[in-house]
């Protein structure tokens, strides 16, 4: 059975849109151990998701509580009011009318006929590498002392510092990202580095033709997103704080560079990732199954992010403290949502996110909202929707419960 919560009076309905050299080659080994070692010491935690899309509990009837069941309205286990008759419909509502056009806004309207590299650039530009590479060359700086210098020959008396750990630049952080690409081209996430410099046609050319293998680890090894030296006392407030201004950075760039359409989608995505950090989730219907949780608001035709939240845990801090009276899957919709306030677009989510305070809130920010409802801790959905004895035939229930829609498909 699919249940579906929509906000009432929408285009969506009308539309029935539901839904190395050798001293190189030595020090290798000493730049992995290197790169494991973190800034600081931080617990190693991970967090049970609860976000389920895929299983559905089948209905207990012990649960079942008395209610009040009168000729025209059902009521749910929270004594939400549904009634059984749909109110007339006009023409179309104001709050669903949309006046500002989807496609590309700012930078990137200066920017039309630009190459990809370009069009990169605006989501990623050289201020932002420049922060990064020079909170990079402070981590070289620190770290080019463990290093031990050597001599060219036994007859030598100069002390030469390996080539490899010398100051980064904007053309060398660059060249290093596009390695990382070419890796998730070629598949290699989780193929031996070493095999990717390899010689004698095993590796690939284009590898060891950018840099040698022990300048990529090393690089990896000292590549920082923030300052060191405030890290600390920054990270008493914000767990994100090791990489938290240069991905607002990038989500602000992304925010200004294209205007959505009339419809949008909130859903989750997981970043594989085994490290060590303190908010390590688990989600055990994913195919990585441990990671970071990312939050995402996209253009639902496009694919295109507008805006983008990182769980890092429960809340430390709010300024509006009246939200913390919200559901937490409330006050994600509504935060990531906060760009597209007022502009009468639609939102659809999965059962996670949806429910009947969502729909309550959203119209309060001219937003409206289309999401499924499972079975599973959702209070406000009547017993005779939940139940399936005597359901036979196809049949379609609607509900009205003020400005909402409950629609049951079977």
């Amino acid at each position: 059975m699919v249940i579906v919560l929509l906000k009432s009076n929408s285009d969506v309905a009308e539309n029935g849109l539901i839904v190395t050299v050798n001293n190189e080659a030595n020090a290798l080994g000493r730049i992995i151990n290197f790169a494991d070692e973190s800034d600081q010491e931080e617990p190693d935690n991970e967090i049970q998701s609860e976000h389920d899309t895929e299983s559905e509990q089948e209905w207990d009837s012990s649960d079942e509580e008395p209610g009040r069941n009168e000729t025209n309205t059902w009521y749910g286990k929270d004594q939400t009011e549904w009634s059984k008759i749909l109110s007339q419909r006009g023409r179309t509502p104001a709050h669903n009318i949309i006046s500002v056009l989807p496609g590309l806004r700012g930078p990137a309207c200066q920017n039309q006929s630009s190459s990809p590299l370009e069009s990169w650039q605006l989501l990623l530009p050289d201020s932002v590498l420049e922060e990064i590479v020079n909170f990079a060359n402070k981590k070289v700086a620190t770290a080019r002392g463990k290093y031990k210098r050597f001599k060219r020959s036994c007859s030598s008396r100069t002390l030469l510092t390996p080539t490899f750990v010398k100051d980064t630049d904007l053309l060398e952080i660059k060249a290093f990202l596009d390695l990382l690409y070419l890796q998730g081209f070629y598949k290699s996430r989780h193929e031996d580095m070493r095999s990717l410099w390899a010689t004698k046609g095993k590796g690939r050319p284009i590898f060891r033709a950018t840099m040698s293998l022990a300048r990529f680890s090393f690089l990896l090894s000292c590549l920082r997103f923030d300052d060191l030296d405030t890290r600390i006392e920054r990270s008493k407030t914000n767990k994100l704080a090791a990489i938290f201004e240069i991905f607002q950075k990038c989500v602000e760039n992304c925010k200004a560079c294209c205007c959505l359409g009339a419809y949008v989608t909130v859903d989750e995505l997981l970043i594989p990732f085994r490290g060590r950090y303190s908010f390590k989730m688990y989600m055990p219907n994913k195919p990585a199954k441990y990671g970071i949780r990312v939050q995402i608001l996209a253009d639902a035709k496009t694919h295109y992010m507008c805006m983008s939240d990182i769980y890092a845990g429960a809340e430390v801090s709010n300024k509006n403290k009246e939200n913390f009276k919200l559901a937490n899957p409330t006050r994600v919709v509504l935060r990531l949502a906060a760009p597209i306030f007022g502009t009468n677009r639609n939102i659809t989510a999965d059962n996670w996110y949806s429910s009947v305070e969502l729909v309550e809130e959203l119209p309060k920010h001219n937003i409206t909202y289309v999401g499924t409802l499972k079975k599973k801790n959702k209070r406000a959905i009547p017993l005779e929707f939940l139940s399936e004895a005597n359901r036979i035939f196809l049949i379609n229930r609607f509900f009205q419960s003020d400005w909402s829609f409950l629609v049951s498909k079977i």
